[in-house]
């Protein structure tokens, strides 16, 4: 779509005065403070998704794991070790991975979330959570996708898991089984009631003063998001 204007005036308008006008910065108190404390309030509360994206992630990979089958001439456990769950972080027309847990080969997981902070939330748009098993044979098979949807469970016919509790579907199962308490603990926090907790230690009441007016307002630390 383009938009066309013109003027109905057939004279210029008189140059305006270069003085003329309101600063906002300037002459308006308070308005650069709750500025500043917008664009907090929303990287904080992208933090607040992340945090909560990323614990789904880890309790999801902790259920998963158990049940990833296990080769038995594979000693490695390279499918459990292929397991990485992140967080994809959109920024703009940008975006970022954020690393949240590892697979182990005895089943369980490494956990590391001390990089999802508010500093780093600023101009975030969109959060998703991803896990993903990723193993080729030497014909570049993917194996993981192969031992997903096709192994049978362990007791079943060949070719079958050979461990009992591991088997097919082993990421797609836990999820259906815990998909509603993660919806409910994803919301949690997006309550008003919930905000007000989440991002009540943040809050820091602070005095401004300008000329002969005083103001005082409620700031946010993002440090103690």
């Amino acid at each position: 779509m383009h938009l066309s204007m013109k003027s109905f005036m057939n004279k210029p308008l008189p140059e305006a005065d270069k003085d003329f006008g309101i600063d906002l910065n300037r002459d308006v108190l308070g308005i650069p403070q709750t500025i500043g404390v917008v664009r907090k309030l929303s990287a904080a509360i992208s933090a607040l998704a992340a945090r909560r994206v990323g614990a789904v992630i880890v309790d999801l990979m902790a259920w998963a794991q158990p049940r990833v089958p296990v080769d038995i001439s594979d000693k490695g456990g390279r499918l459990r070790r292929s397991a990485y769950g992140s967080l994809q972080i959109r920024h703009g027309r940008s975006g970022y991975s954020i690393q949240v847990a590892r697979g182990k080969k005895d089943g369980g997981i490494e956990v590391d979330t001390i990089k999802i902070n508010a500093e780093r939330m600023k101009g975030v748009t969109a959060v998703y959570g991803n896990i993903t098993y990723d193993r080729r044979n030497e014909k570049g098979e993917d194996i993981a996708l192969w031992a997903h949807e096709k192994l049978n469970p362990h007791g079943g016919t060949s070719p079958a898991a050979r461990q009992p509790g591991t088997g097919p579907k082993f990421l797609e199962i836990p999820w259906i089984q815990n998909q509603h308490k993660y919806m409910e603990f994803l919301k949690r926090d997006f309550t008003q009631t919930g905000l007000q907790k989440a991002l009540g230690k943040a809050l820091r009441q602070k005095t401004v003063k300008q000329g002969k007016f005083t103001l005082n307002y409620t700031d946010l630390v993002l440090s103690n998001v």
